[in-house]
């Protein structure tokens, strides 16, 4: 099995488990094309899902088992739902076909796809290494559920394992499975699926727009500017791409109630994947919600349903991991940023009063959402006032401004890795040079027109509490609750402002997509006139913000790991030249165990807390200070088959240089030890 056989089964699983869909969902108005992209999508999340399910029953997290599933969902899909998937099949038949509009939107939104796939998966090639670090503690958690077929490790090995959030793992540890190289697995799927976030924001947008060509522009700007996602192998960018999943079943409830089940299963996956996005998700889905009740005058509950069943749903995975490593949680470890609320634990832990109090709220949260109908006609009545919701909107914005605006000293702020005071520049002029876990920056072209659309929506602020308009009304929203996120720097309250860029992007893109449309009605039938100002925006969108985001993303990323080129070229050849076996047993003498996964090899870092270099008895640590004989006797005892050793320890840990000549003298004059390749400052050996 290689490669190939990894694509088919990535199609295979997500196509398969995507008609978890059609078993709920009777008549589902779609045409073919929009079916098979969000099943694939349903699928991808659901592999994440069904893999928490299945490792709390003790099922070995398997590609067979997954295969199994899907299999049974498909039967199972087919049988009840038989004639309404024969005629989409028929749908596909050349003599039935008639050309309409929307479908060359969809023509053009496939290239757009498939441009985005090429520079999201050769940028991601185009240099031989992982970028920075993360991707090798991800490289570490994928590579171990993928030899051990489950995530429920002895100890907490590496950053990405568990407790942190393992979707994100469970998905590329499966699919690793099938192929030999859980660095080509990361680096290709997390492209593809980055790339596939295009198509499934575009079904997204037309459903809730109820307009393909706001949609297609919507798309067009979202893959145009450098704030919308990189190729970084980071469990991140996988819910940025799979959350459109989320809010195409929310906002497909008035068409069936009963996407509440899958939307709240998607819901669930992408709380177990990745805990800063899927807790700004749940807020732009809370803010969706209060502007229906708002609009609607209706409680609302179908559309409550996904979030609070979604939630009940992930606590499968949230609820063993935290019991287990609850006492690292208390140290401070990030676990997917789920140590932000620490303070706030602490304080409930604390003080019995505020712990009373959560209880109560909790239980007054029950009551209101399982006994509406008692209490929510009276509310209704005072929404239904004049313009009512509208002055509690901007009353609730006003007071958020001035919380967030007067107070001298940070309320709450989370940093981040990269967050700073953000300026004109950063939005208006797209740099080549960006970060590369979290582009920022839109375009001067873009901005324009993005303004000219939040120019129109508040000159028509009062018309956006009509059913009718509730369509603008939330990207709206979403658009200033994400812009707030962007600014959290400098103001009393920031949430990892950097990483609200991708949100601030999604809302861009919709609100933009608004205005191109209307700037192309305002041409009425003048055909030459309209294809001038498409040309004109496609053309000026393309070099001031696409060019610098191509230009990022196909640039060579610097890795965090080996600082020596001449010391890496030793680790390139290990893995690429077949002289090495892959999945050996290889340990670098004085570096993170992780970084062999890197590079096709193992270091069994989840066997001993001696092999983690974070653990306070890290043998990394002492090694080079310990005999020869000690370091044999370690490498045999964890049945390493190859040790490296040079220059990259003292460019990255700062070791001693004279100790590691010292080493690399000792190693080589040693028989048991025998030179495999060397570069000028790296060395392996086999050990025998």
């Amino acid at each position: 099995m290689g490669e190939l056989t990894s694509i088919i089964l990535f199609f295979v699983l997500s196509v398969g488990l995507g008609f978890l869909i059609d078993i709920f969902i009777k008549n589902w108005k779609a045409d073919f094309l929009e079916k098979l992209v969000i099943r694939i999508g349903a699928g991808i999340l659901l592999i994440p899902f069904f893999g928490v399910i299945f490792n709390l029953i003790s099922i070995p997290l398997h590609w067979i088992s997954f295969l199994i599933l899907s299999a049974v969902i498909f039967s199972s899909a087919s049988y009840l739902r038989k004639n309404t998937l024969l005629e989409d099949l028929r749908s596909l038949n050349l003599k039935r076909f008639r050309l309409k509009r929307s479908h060359i939107y969809t023509f053009f939104i496939l290239i757009i796809f498939a441009v985005s796939a090429y520079m999201y998966v050769s940028g991601s090639f185009n240099y031989p290494w992982f970028e920075d670090g993360d991707p090798y503690s991800y490289a570490a958690a994928s590579k171990y559920i993928s030899l051990k077929k489950t995530y429920s490790a002895p100890y907490y090995f590496t950053h990405f394992a568990e407790p942190y959030p393992q979707g994100y793992s469970i998905f590329m540890g499966v699919l690793n499975q099938t192929n030999d190289s859980i660095y080509w697995t990361l680096k290709y799927f997390n492209a593809l699926i980055v790339s596939f976030s295009i198509l499934f924001f575009f079904y997204f947008a037309k459903k809730l727009t109820k307009r393909t060509s706001s949609a297609f522009w919507a798309s067009f700007i979202l893959a145009a500017i450098p704030a919308w996602v990189s190729h970084f192998v980071f469990a991140l960018n996988f819910n940025m791409a799979l959350m459109f999943l989320v809010f195409y079943a929310f906002f497909s409830v008035k068409e069936d109630k009963r996407w509440k089940y899958p939307g709240a299963f998607f819901y669930a996956a992408i709380l177990m994947t990745h805990f800063y996005t899927g807790f700004i998700i749940s807020v732009i889905l809370i803010i969706a919600y209060i502007l229906r009740v708002l609009v609607y005058k209706d409680f609302s509950k179908d559309y409550l349903d996904i979030m609070v069943v979604g939630f009940l749903l992930s606590l499968m995975f949230w609820v063993p991991a935290l019991a287990r490593y609850w006492d690292l949680f208390l140290e401070g470890h990030q676990l997917g940023g789920l140590n932000t609320f620490l303070p706030f634990a602490e304080l409930l832990i604390n003080s019995p009063a505020l712990m009373m109090l959560l209880i109560a709220g909790i239980i007054a949260f029950l009551f209101l959402y399982l006994k509406h109908n008692i209490w929510f006609g009276h509310v209704k009545k005072i929404l239904e006032k004049k313009n009512f919701a509208m002055w509690l909107y901007l009353g609730i914005l006003v007071l958020g401004l001035l919380i967030l605006i007067i107070p001298s000293e940070k309320i709450i702020y989370e940093r981040g890795s990269a967050s700073r005071v953000y300026g004109f520049s950063d939005f208006f002029i797209a740099q080549k040079g960006n970060m590369i876990n979290n582009p920022i920056g839109i375009g001067w072209v873009v901005m324009i027109i993005f303004i000219i659309g939040m120019f129109l929506l508040i000159k028509n602020f009062k018309k956006l509490f009509t059913e009718k308009n509730f369509k603008l009304l939330v990207p709206f929203s979403w658009t200033i609750f994400s812009f707030i996120g962007v600014m959290g720097a400098s103001l009393s309250i920031g949430f990892v402002p950097f990483r609200m860029w991708t949100f601030f992007g999604m809302s861009l893109a919709l609100v933009s997509g608004y205005s191109i449309f209307l700037i192309l009605k305002a041409a009425g039938k003048n055909n030459l006139i309209k294809i001038a100002l498409i040309a004109l925006i496609v053309i000026s969108a393309y070099y001031t913000s696409f060019v610098p985001k191509y230009w990022h993303n196909t640039a060579q990323w610097p890795d965090h790991q080996i600082m020596v080129p001449e010391s890496q070229n030793l680790y390139i050849w290990m893995r690429n030249s077949g002289r090495i076996p892959k999945d050996s047993y290889v340990l670098n003498l004085c570096h993170k165990s992780n970084l062999m996964f890197g590079y096709d090899m193992i270091s069994p870092l989840w066997s001993d807390p001696e092999l983690n270099h974070k653990s306070e008895n890290a043998y990394i640590t002492s090694s080079l200070n310990n005999s020869l004989e000690n370091n044999y006797n370690f490498l045999k005892k964890h049945n390493f088959e190859y040790t490296s050793i040079g220059v990259s320890c003292v460019a990255k840990f700062k070791s001693d240089q004279k100790l590691v000549n010292d080493k690399l003298q000792a190693i080589a004059n040693d028989t048991r030890f025998n030179l495999v390749y060397n570069t000028e400052s790296e060395f392996l050996f086999k050990i025998k």
